[in-house]
């Protein structure tokens, strides 16, 4: 997992690059990265904007990735539920 923050004209954006391992279970992996990111996400000077990119690695094993899309609208990186 990789940060930054970028001063745009919209202010400061934090930018998040994320990766699931392959070597382990991806889901183990993207569970531990985000909770490493909760002080970004609880920090006022970095959670207003917020860009997370990156390849999780999850595959199909997870129907339709309802399991991330829960926590990642948990954690406020989503802005809308997902619809069934």
């Amino acid at each position: 997992m990789g940060c930054s923050m970028v001063e745009t004209e919209l202010g400061p954006v934090s930018a998040v690059a994320l990766y699931g391992l392959m070597d382990e279970l991806s889901d183990a992996s993207v569970h531990r990265s985000l909770s490493e990111l909760s002080p970004v996400l609880d920090d006022p000077k970095y959670n207003k904007q917020v860009i997370l990119g990156g390849d999780l690695n999850t595959g199909t094993q997870w129907p339709k990735g309802e399991v991330f899309y829960t926590l990642f609208y948990a954690l406020a990186l989503a802005t809308r539920r997902r619809r069934p």
